[in-house]
């Protein structure tokens, strides 16, 4: 088989030894056209500064948004682009245009949840973020361990945007998502039917500004973002100024002492604590005269923007670069960074792709930023239709057991492709597939002599060359599909404190349970519940994989 020429290794390995050390700015005849997300500014005014310092001039950086971006990509407007993974509209025109496109990871971010700091809920779960989005729970005192209640108002984004195609695909994989776009939405107020308050905010800055003016509201960003524009400049400690002339109280109501009075314009240290009385008015506790004392809103404001913005805790987990790293916060996504699979290895595209990786790169991107910085080997997504018989895929099926396959090679193939490469290494070893597909497309082979009947027994018979084989096709599989999530098919998974996700898909599934034994006739109700996931799990142990329950990519391929 014949790899594209920009994936061809020996022409890349003959442009490093020509190249030698030379740093990239002494090879670039001029800059790329830059675009990204609103998120992603920070990161690529840097790189252009950081090359344009050098003397290499080129387009200042575009900023036209996630979507706008993928398109502007696909069109050639753009050459290089920083953003998240593209929905399955994108995908789409990239299709129509004929365009491939070459990505892969710089770094992790998390989509976080923001309430006002006086809010009286400071940690949230997944399932109760689900709840009140889809308008269940409509007060505060309906969230767990929540001591105050207040009418929620949730704020969302508009459908294109990043933070929103992150919230659908974050928050509600695997679960029934509201149909936000229904509702509709004119200059922020609702105009279908719904039972709980909702408003659709445009801009990423200004779902911060509204989330903070309301105590009872709750909203969601992403952290870069809301770390640059929001947390990360240095400012005086907040303090209170008062409006006219007040009292200032031992505690947080009328009924408490009198500890001073003092005059309008009178600039008190913010204590960090804010309380609501009976009547429910914000009460700041100040310092003065060096001791905790409550001043009125009524009669004072508290200046300094940051310190009304709260980040909740999901599932226990803060929103922190730490936790995006290691996997703890619930809500982690993946930024990409993306070319046209068919630029030419010297094209300025190419070769500034290529340059993200470096150690100068994570510098940059690490100190403009509050990513968790990690880069990957590129994945390769192609426009064109998969076709798994190919006569392409058959020859690397039948040398699977005898050389090593690379991952230049992998990037020649569609997604389809792949998954029949991956079910040749288990044909390879002597699989017997359940599912009829895949016993055709094995079944005229000399090679293939079914023997077991799991996908454990079988990769245990694989030989060490087979074994490497199938691990790397797998990997490179996971990746894709993380660069392709918006398109995935959909993970199930049961949780007892929501409803169960029910859908054609799930009655698909549970089918072939049925057929092989692990659900009964009248488990098959169209959701995943605790029976199903059960079942799930026997399967999962059956085929030698950890018994989760949760109905994922792997246990997918293997059942269908």
């Amino acid at each position: 088989m014949t790899c594209k020429l920009y994936r061809c290794a020996a022409l890349l390995l003959t442009l490093c030894v020509a190249l030698g050390g030379m740093a990239l700015a002494e090879r670039l005849t001029s800059l790329p056209q830059i675009d990204n997300s609103t998120a992603r500014i920070p990161i690529t005014d840097a790189i252009y500064a950081h090359f344009t310092g050098q003397g290499v001039e080129g387009p200042a950086p575009m900023c036209s948004k996630t979507h706008g971006a993928w398109l502007n990509l696909a069109d050639g407007k753009a050459d290089v682009i920083f953003l998240i993974a593209p929905t399955a509209d994108e995908m789409q025109y990239f299709a129509d245009a004929g365009v491939d496109i070459e990505m892969k990871i710089y770094g992790y971010d998390g989509l976080v949840f923001m309430g006002n700091a006086s809010n009286p809920a400071q940690n949230l779960t997944s399932a109760e973020i689900r709840s009140i989005y889809r308008g269940d729970i409509t007060d505060w005192y309906g969230v767990r361990d929540c001591p105050v209640g207040g009418e929620i108002v949730a704020y969302i984004r508009n459908p294109e945007s990043g933070s929103q195609r992150m919230f659908e695909n974050l928050v509600w994989t695997g679960y029934e998502m509201p149909d936000f776009q229904s509702l509709g939405f004119q200059e922020g107020e609702v105009i279908g039917a719904t039972p709980y308050k909702m408003e659709e905010i445009d801009d990423m800055s200004d779902v911060t500004l509204n989330v903070m003016e309301n105590r009872y509201s709750i909203g969601y960003n992403i952290m870069s973002y809301v770390s640059n524009v929001f947390l990360s400049h240095e400012v005086e400690k907040p303090r209170v100024v008062t409006t006219g002339s007040v009292n200032l109280r031992d505690y947080s109501g009328l009924e408490y002492d009198v500890v001073a009075v003092v005059p309008a314009g009178t600039a008190l240290e913010y204590a960090g604590r804010t309380r609501f009385d009976e009547r429910d008015v914000a009460w700041y506790q100040v310092c003065y005269e060096d001791r905790d004392v409550w001043v009125s809103s009524r009669y004072s404001r508290l200046e300094q923007d940051n310190a009304a913005l709260k980040l909740f805790n999901v599932d226990g987990y803060a929103p922190t670069t730490e936790n995006f790293r290691n996997g703890n916060y619930p809500f982690v996504t993946t930024s990409y960074v993306a070319i046209r699979a068919d630029e030419p290895a010297d094209s300025p595209a190419r070769q500034l792709f290529d340059w993200i990786g470096s150690d100068v790169s994570r510098e940059l991107i690490a100190e403009n930023s509050t990513l968790s910085v990690g880069f990957s080997d590129s994945v390769v997504i192609h426009a064109r239709g998969g076709n798994p018989d190919s006569t392409e895929v058959g020859a690397v099926i039948d040398a699977l057991g005898e050389r090593r396959i690379t991952r230049g090679e992998l990037c020649a193939f569609t997604e389809d492709e792949l998954v029949r490469i991956w079910q040749g290494c288990y044909a390879r070893a002597g699989l017997r597939f359940h599912q009829e597909a895949c016993c055709s497309a094995f079944e005229g082979q000399a090679w293939y002599v079914p023997m077991v009947d799991s996908y454990g027994d079988a990769f245990v018979r694989m030989n060490g060359v087979l074994r490497v084989n199938c691990d790397l096709t797998a990997r490179y599989l996971s990746e894709l599909r993380r660069a392709t999530a918006a398109t995935a098919p959909r993970t199930f998974s049961y949780n007892r404190h929501e409803a169960c996700m029910a859908g054609e898909d799930v009655a698909e599934m549970q089918q072939v349970l049925l057929e092989l034994g692990y659900l009964g006739e009248d488990q098959c109700t169209g959701e995943y519940d605790r029976a199903t996931a059960d079942a799930v799990s026997a399967f999962q142990t059956a085929q030698g994989l950890e018994a989760t329950g949760v109905f994922d990519a792997v246990t997918r391929m293997m059942l269908l």
